[in-house]
């Protein structure tokens, strides 16, 4: 595995984690009273007491949407400054 693959893994994993505890983006509370963090899907749930549960499938798709995204940013970053060395 190359160094930029294992940075943008960590990138990603930092990434999914400061998005589902920033609680004014991804935070939704249902009719239970549940409470919901993550963006764009709900990672970390609230259910009231000292009980905390986790979505995987939440976090993982917010994993490897942000590994997406900083990939497409990398490449667009290598695409354009080799033409503007050019």
């Amino acid at each position: 595995m190359t160094s930029t693959k294992k940075k943008l893994y960590i990138l990603s994993l930092i990434s999914t984690v400061i998005f589902a505890l920033i609680p004014t983006i991804g935070y939704q509370v249902d009719s239970n009273g549940y409470h919901y963090f993550g963006f764009p899907a709900e990672g970390f749930v609230y259910r009231g007491g000292l009980v905390f549960s986790f979505s995987s499938l939440g976090l993982l798709f917010n994993f490897f949407l942000f590994y997406w995204f900083f990939k497409l940013l990398l490449y667009l970053w290598r695409v354009l400054t080799v033409r503007v060395k050019m």
